[in-house]
């Protein structure tokens, strides 16, 4: 089970640090249109391995130090 985070458009940008809880699946709100989505700050987490997902067309670029032992 993976919790959601849908952005709706097509390119964005996030500087911040992200600590996965659970799992988590990113993509774009609207069925079909590609997302194009760039993590630059580090990506951990907490309370074993947790899996960052992209979910539909488009681009996930993780530029930051990612901490996280599960799948990408």
């Amino acid at each position: 089970s993976a919790n959601s985070f849908y952005v709706t458009g097509a390119n964005f940008t996030f500087d911040g640090t992200l600590t996965l809880r659970s799992n988590i699946r990113m993509g774009n709100q609207f069925s079909g249109t590609p997302a194009n989505i760039t993590w630059n700050g580090n990506i951990g987490q907490t309370g074993g391995a947790r899996n960052f997902l992209k979910d539909g067309p488009g681009v996930a670029t993780l530029a930051g130090a990612n901490m996280y032992t599960g799948t990408t």
